[in-house]
Formats: structure tokens, C-alpha cells, sequence
């Protein structure tokens, strides 16, 4: 059986100077490089049938993955950290040291169409409501950089005030209000509909205590792209962007990959930030004793002038790591021990 390694990037095109998906498959003889319409053309006619290809990448919602699967290949793959490939190569080297490595390592791949539906209706869901507040945002700042300060200002302007009519409309449309039904709440729906018969969201919801809530949940395992990727419980906190980087959370920086996913922790913050306005979850009783633990001995390992913000931000931080770590360890069905480390599970 045929084997070769494949490796994904994004490079810019000297044409557009937009990043473009690129390809790089080595078979040990030779490293191709495929891009633009070469890499439609060999996605359509490769000839995969017995073909096994190791990709540096496995996420169930991949929709190439999942084509390559349909042409005969069989997919499979390691997570990084276990190859010991050297950090800092180019991707040539990447796949060509990827192939190479013993096949002991490597573990079957399995695409999601669930999760890739699932993961779709929330982008969607998502984008609209990027749009849906930003066009009054901007008109009302456009309208304070104009002087117009107060409410009744921009009313009494006649554009000003036609422009924040036209957009309300808009938004009733994409959100709805109570007359409307909008784009957002039959995304939510149908988002509430799929994630409803998915195992992993039904645990997530179980975990975190939620009753009818069904976004945060559905966000978690849909942009995971499969638990099944995160050998052990560290990995998966560094994916959710819950990791260190010089004794502080990570950053975006300007012309730096960020090496987390920001869906999932823009998810992870809004949902614990939205199960502690509840009293009566166990997650708010738990953060309420971390709080008044880290405010008792805050002095004594910070000298900042505000003990309470700081204490709130690290007892929020524990909160979301232990929902995350309960649910990597149920849904690789490892028993759950207060304050235990888990084992890295072994690949098959």
C-alpha cells in the first residue's frame, strides 16, 4: 500500500497577495507543492484508491479530509507533539520528516458531518451577529465624531436618524425581536435541533449544568474539530486558548499564527461568564469559594491595586479549565477524581 504525507498551510499568492490554502505532499521520492487551480484539479482527478496519506492535520469538520476519505483514501494521522519533528522547519521539511516517522504513532482518522453541519450554522449564526451589531455601533460612533453626543441629538438629525431606522430594520431581520423571527433565532433552533443528538454536546450541557442552552455546548464540540485529537487534557486547554505564555494568557500579536482556537475561547468566556449570573448552578457556588480563597491570599502573592478584578479573572480561568477538563475526560470515558492529573491517552 501507497503512503505519502501531506501538509496544509496558507501562503499568499504573488498574484492577489491573499493567503491561499496550499498543499505539500511528499511520497519519498519527490515534494509537490499544490495551490490555486492545481490543487483543484489534483483533488478532483488523484487517482487515492489503497492509498494511505498522513496528514500533519486531522479536524472532523474537514471538508478536504472528508473528500479525500470518498476518492479511497485512508486517513491517518499523529498529534504533533508526539512525533518530536523539530520546530521551526519549512513545510517541506515538515513533510518530508512527517513521513518518515514509525507507523506506531499513527492513528485512523474519522470524518464528523455532524460536527461540519453543526460547526457551519454556528459560523453563520455567528457572523450575522458580528453584523447585526456593528452597523448601529458604527452609525452612532460616525454620529459622535460629528458632535452628535446624546440620543435626542442623533434623532433630531435627519440622516443620522434615517440611517439608525435602516438598520434597526436590518436587525430585525437578522435578529428578530419579538414580532419578528429572525435569521439568528432559526439558526438557534437549528443549532439546538443538531447539537440535541450529538453525544458530546449532550455531556458538555450535563457538565456545565445548563438546562436549555444549547449554543455553548454546540460551539465547544464543533470547533473542537473532534476531542478525539487532544492526546491529553493540556492539549485541548492550549487549543481553548486556557494555556501560559511568559506566566500570562495568550495574546494575539501582529504578524504572529495564534496557536489557539478564538471561537472556542471567545465561547469558553461568554458561557461561564453567562452560568454564573445563575445562583443556583454548582459552577457559581464553586466559583464563589475559589474567589474567596484567591482574595485571602492575594496579598501575600500580588501586590496589584485591584485584588478583586484580578481574583475574579483567576477563579473564572479555574472554572473554565475544570468544565473543559470534566469533559475531555467523559468523553474519552475516563473516570473523573477532584484535583487528579489525568493520563495522556495512548494513540492506537
Amino acid at each position: 500500500m501507497k503512503t505519502i504525507a501531506m501538509h496544509r498551510t496558507f501562503e499568499k499568492s504573488e498574484e492577489s497577495g491573499l493567503r491561499q490554502t496550499t498543499l505539500y505532499l511528499y511520497d519519498g521520492k519527490e515534494t509537490r507543492r499544490l495551490r490555486g487551480k492545481v490543487l483543484d484539479k489534483w483533488q478532483a482527478e488523484a487517482k487515492l484508491k489503497g492509498v494511505t496519506i498522513r496528514s500533519t492535520s486531522l479536524n472532523a469538520t474537514d471538508i478536504l479530509l472528508k473528500d479525500l476519505i470518498e476518492q479511497g483514501a485512508k486517513i491517518v494521522g499523529a498529534h504533533w507533539h508526539s512525533t518530536g519533528i523539530e520546530k521551526g522547519l519549512g513545510p517541506a521539511e515538515i513533510v518530508e520528516a512527517y513521513l518518515k516517522l514509525p507507523d506506531s504513532l499513527f492513528r485512523p482518522f474519522t470524518p464528523r458531518p455532524d460536527l461540519a453541519k453543526l460547526r457551519t450554522k454556528l459560523a453563520l449564526r455567528n457572523a450575522l451577529l458580528r453584523l447585526e451589531g456593528d452597523c448601529i455601533r458604527r452609525i452612532k460612533q460616525e454620529a459622535r465624531n460629528s458632535g452628535l453626543v446624546s440620543p435626542e441629538d442623533i434623532k433630531g438629525d435627519e440622516e443620522y436618524s434615517r440611517m439608525l431606522s435602516a438598520a434597526r430594520e436590518i436587525s430585525k431581520t437578522i435578529g428578530g425581536d419579538e414580532e419578528h423571527h429572525g435569521e439568528i433565532i432559526r439558526l438557534d433552533k437549528e443549532v439546538a435541533n443538531l447539537a440535541k443528538n450529538i453525544r458530546e454536546c449532550q455531556i458538555f450541557q450535563r457538565l456545565a449544568n445548563i438546562k436549555d442552552g444549547w449554543i455553548w455546548p454546540a460551539s465547544v464540540v464543533a470547533f473542537s474539530g473532534g476531542i478525539e485529537r487532544f492526546p491529553d487534557v493540556a492539549a485541548w486547554w492550549h487549543y481553548c486558548g486556557e494555556h501560559v505564555v511568559d506566566g500570562k494568557a495568550p495574546k494575539r500579536a501582529e504578524g504572529k499564527a495564534i496557536t489557539w482556537n478564538k471561537n472556542l475561547r471567545t465561547a469558553n468566556w461568554q458561557g461561564v461568564d453567562s452560568i454564573l449570573k445563575n445562583s443556583n448552578n454548582p459552577w457559581k457556588q464553586r466559583y464563589d469559594r475559589i474567589k474567596e480563597k484567591e482574595l485571602a491570599r492575594h496579598s501575600e502573592r500580588c501586590k496589584c491595586k485591584t485584588p478583586r478584578g484580578h481574583c475574579h479573572a483567576r477563579a473564572m480561568r479555574i472554572v473554565r479549565k475544570e468544565i473543559l477538563k470534566q469533559f475531555w475526560l467523559a468523553v474519552n470515558k475516563q473516570a473523573y477524581v477532584d484535583h487528579h492529573r489525568p493520563k495522556p491517552r495512548i494513540a492506537a
